[in-house]
């Protein structure tokens, strides 16, 4: 066998292996999965999208009580009491609903202006078995009647939760 056809050999087994990672890549998501805590009656589940959802990130990294410290700690400990409704305005991808639900909220009413940021929160609410739970709805909520027009920034790594009416 001549060097040019090991060559072209090599070359496609390579373009193989590429097309076997990307695929392979694209369904493997890490998750972050609630650990058994006392607090918590359910688990919450929320996908990183390849690691661009930054809030399921660093609770991937650091857990639910590293991320924000005190505030998951302090609504955990609230909604355990029972008999709580959870507003959650600027929810993101979902972490202090799907948190609030799982610690014992009675009702959580969610609000994401940012239809993707909402899509992918309603992901996170499926995965966790709380559809029936969480009301998620895809508006802001202000002291004003009226429509603003929302400033989100470019972020071609990350899911941006920073939005804001001021850009």
């Amino acid at each position: 066998m001549s060097y040019s056809k090991i060559g072209k050999w090599r070359l496609s087994i390579r373009k193989v292996l590429i097309k076997i990672a990307s695929v392979f890549y694209r369904q493997l998501d890490d998750r972050f999965v609630s650990e058994p805590h006392k607090l918590l009656k359910k688990t919450l589940v929320m996908r990183s999208h390849r690691y661009s959802d930054q809030i399921c990130t660093n609770l991937i990294r650091f857990g639910w009580e590293g991320y924000e410290s005190p505030f998951p700690s302090l609504i955990a400990r609230i909604c355990n009491r029972g008999n709580i409704v959870f507003v959650d305005v600027g929810a993101n991808t979902g972490f202090y609903s799907l948190l609030a639900c799982s610690a014992g909220a009675e009702e959580v009413f969610s609000f994401e202006p940012v239809v993707e940021i909402a899509r992918i929160m309603r992901d996170n609410v499926r995965l966790s078995g709380l559809d029936s739970s969480i009301e998620i709805h895809d508006l802001a909520l202000s002291n004003q009647i009226g429509r603003v027009r929302i400033w989100i920034p470019s972020s071609a790594r990350s899911i941006e939760t920073s939005a804001s009416i001021d850009p």
